[in-house]
């Protein structure tokens, strides 16, 4: 089962039962970064402060990143979280507000009147190819997350 924590501006973060109490004993609240929001608390100097967000303190230790499996960054179950690599949890983020597409790694390409479909891996970028249709390039897209990031690959079709 799982219980909320509110947080500040009408928001609140799903948690597991088991770690609720623990959570429970700290002032939570909403912070935004880019388009998403967290949940966030002030710590002291002792705990590394100034910010403690509720993730990371869920799975402890130091991971470089921990990504939201299924990218809804207020949702703090066990099940939902895990440690990753900068390249893996970049993987895992979705559309950007500037999409025109609807897939990620689709482009249109005017100067060919095609789709072209690109993926970023460790900060490169890899042409995929050029296609009819944007569902054909998300599909290709898709191929190679799922064949560079595995289970951390977005797929624009589920």
């Amino acid at each position: 089962m799982c219980k909320l924590i509110e947080l500040t501006k009408g928001h609140s973060a799903i948690v597991d039962d088991d770690d609720f109490d623990e959570l429970s004993r700290f002032s939570w609240y909403a912070m935004g970064s880019g388009s998403a929001i967290y949940a966030a608390r002030y710590a002291p100097i002792e705990e590394g402060g100034p910010v403690i967000y509720m993730h990371r303190q869920i799975v402890g230790g130091n991971p470089v990143c921990v990504d939201h499996a299924n990218r809804n960054t207020l949702d703090n179950r066990r099940v939902n979280l895990r440690a990753a690599d900068i390249s893996r949890n970049a993987a895992n983020v979705g559309l950007s507000a500037s999409n025109r597409s609807g897939f990620k790694g689709v482009v249109w390409d005017a100067s060919r009147e095609l789709w072209r479909a690109d993926i970023r891996v460790n900060r490169r970028r890899f042409f995929l190819g050029y296609y009819g249709t944007p569902e054909e390039a998300a599909r290709a897209y898709d191929a190679r997350a799922l064949k560079e990031f595995g289970e951390f690959a977005f797929q624009n079709f589920h």
